[in-house]
């Protein structure tokens, strides 16, 4: 491909380029294709922000994703203005260029892997006023190499394409950690979240919800490749409710298949207003699992900070929480009942409350839906 017109290399690359959005490891793919439709032994690489928090990542064909300095930008030193280096912009790195040398990316990667400091090239891909972000570089293996017309062609015509494929990239791991922070606040909850397509099949499953099921948490990937995954989850669903997830009813009440003990499940379709892009067939609706006989652990870990309740308060509320009357609690926490009924009345007097089942209620709706392992400082 090496010896092709520019727009046919270009052409060949480009349904490389388009899978590389958010994944490293087609950029990879795509940095050795451009590689080998060079005219000479080359290394491509790199060089930029991957998400919008001023962190700069190196990647190159064969070489692993790495952290790097902001100052490993090409070029060291002072960057040019906006109007000398736009985005999109192709420069050539000359044989043994002294400025390229100097640079941390040379000296500390470059350079012990045996390259020499030119000949190459650089594209702008992404800057602000001040610096420039994102730089891509053809990088010669051998001194001898002298990159052609051809090759800087082949560069320019691709660096749109780069520049875009780069930009959907950020906003997709934009949007992948907007979707981990809600998917790990559902995995927070006590009570079991499952979302379900629009031919009721388990998209998403909370830990909670996991436990019930007998199954693993998380988000089911669309695709044949993680169809056994969704079609456990869904038989592992319908086996806990013994019915289809379809039934009219919103809020109904089910026996564990185990044990019988009553499971609370209260169904809601969800709604998306305008373009859904395919939302609104993947989550459908959604499936709120409630088991009222079930722990709710470390829901008496909120009340120690919001009441001073001290850890032996603190052990014998979560043990009425979990549903064992005063001397049963006693008994599970090795004291004397008339030590529990001092404890006891401790603990009423910080909450404010006088009664026992007052007591859990406010255990319950202050922290009884959060799991214990997300209760930290």
């Amino acid at each position: 491909m090496a010896g092709s017109d520019p727009y046919e290399r270009a052409a060949a690359l480009l349904e490389l380029l388009f899978e590389a959005p958010a994944n490293p490891k087609a950029w990879q793919r795509f940095l050795g294709a451009l590689c080998a439709a060079m005219s000479g032994r080359t290394v491509a690489l790199l060089l930029g922000e991957i998400a919008p928090d001023g962190h700069y990542f190196l990647l190159g064909h064969g070489i692993e994703l790495r952290e790097v300095a902001p100052e490993s930008l090409m070029p060291s030193g002072e960057h040019p203005s906006a109007d000398e280096a736009p985005v999109g912009a192709v420069f050539a790195i000359p044989r043994d260029d002294a400025g390229f040398a100097a640079t941390h990316l040379y000296k500390d990667v470059l350079s012990t892997a045996g390259f020499p400091p030119g000949p190459g090239f650089w594209v702008v891909l992404g800057r602000d006023r001040r610096m420039i972000t994102g730089a891509l570089l053809v990088l010669a293996r051998e001194s001898s190499w002298a990159p052609t017309v051809e090759d800087r062609a082949l560069l320019e015509l691709l660096a749109p394409y780069v520049i875009r494929s780069i930009r959907l990239g950020l906003r997709l791991n934009d949007g992948r950690q907007s979707v981990d922070a809600l998917l790990g606040l559902f995995d927070s909850l006590v009570l079991g979240v499952i979302l379900l397509d629009s031919c009721g099949n388990v998209s998403f499953a909370n830990q909670s919800a996991a436990a019930l099921l007998g199954t693993k948490a998380g988000l089911t990937p669309p695709g044949r490749a993680h169809a056994a995954e969704q079609k456990e989850r869904t038989e592992a669903l319908r086996a806990l409710i013994r019915r289809e997830t379809g039934a009219s009813a919103s809020a109904l009440s089910y026996p564990h298949p185990e044990d019988g003990r009553p499971l609370h499940i209260i169904s809601t379709p969800l709604e998306w207003p305008g373009a859904s892009l395919g939302a609104d067939t993947r989550f459908a609706s959604a499936l709120f699992l409630g088991d009222p006989e079930g722990p709710s652990p470390g829901t008496a870990k909120a009340l120690g900070p919001l009441y001073g309740l001290t850890p032996a308060e603190e052990r014998l509320a979560q043990a009425l929480a979990s549903g064992l009357t005063l001397a049963e609690a006693s008994e599970r926490l090795g004291i004397r009942l008339s030590t529990a009924r001092g404890v006891l009345r401790a603990v009423f007097e910080k909450t404010g409350t006088n009664r026992q089942a007052t007591l859990v209620r406010l255990i319950l709706v202050a922290a009884g839906q959060v799991r214990g392992e997300s209760l930290r400082g």
